[in-house]
């Protein structure tokens, strides 16, 4: 903050007191009556400025709690069945990964992970792929 001119023209303090003039040992006085007005001078510059920030609403808004919403009955979030995929026999993992919306190297990872090193051109059989999909969400059908 930069402070005005004439806060470095004056004496130690503003006031019209002759108790607070700057002597040896009244120099604390005089630092508080300065630290008073500078205060004071804050306070009414801030207030000045509109308030930018709006004002929160009280906690109790002075009505009861609106009912919770009503869903129909008997439907779940969740659909009863899984995205699938089909998968041939003999799947090559880069195309697993494809299939999968995911890189290469995870589907490799997870492969390694069910005990198998593989590479992503290396084909894997059904069982070992379905359970890959079916970490990533998607139940896996036999093709061919």
């Amino acid at each position: 903050m930069r402070l005005p001119r004439f806060w470095f023209s004056e004496p130690a303090c503003r006031s019209e007191r002759a108790d607070c003039t700057l002597v040896p040992g009244r120099a604390s006085l005089a630092a508080r009556h300065r630290a008073a007005a500078l205060a004071a001078d804050f306070a009414r510059m801030s207030d000045s400025r509109p308030d930018k920030i709006p004002k929160t609403q009280p906690a109790f808004a002075g009505g009861p709690p609106r009912p919770p919403k009503k869903t129909a009955r008997g439907l779940s979030d969740e659909s009863p069945e899984r995205p699938h995929i089909e998968i041939p026999d003999p799947v090559i993992l880069k195309e697993l990964a494809t299939a999968l919306g995911q890189r290469p190297f995870r589907i490799v990872t997870d492969v390694m992970e069910l005990g198998r090193l593989t590479f992503a051109v290396d084909p894997v059989d059904f069982e070992t792929a379905s359970k890959v999909a079916k970490k990533y969400g998607f139940e896996a059908r036999h093709v061919g």
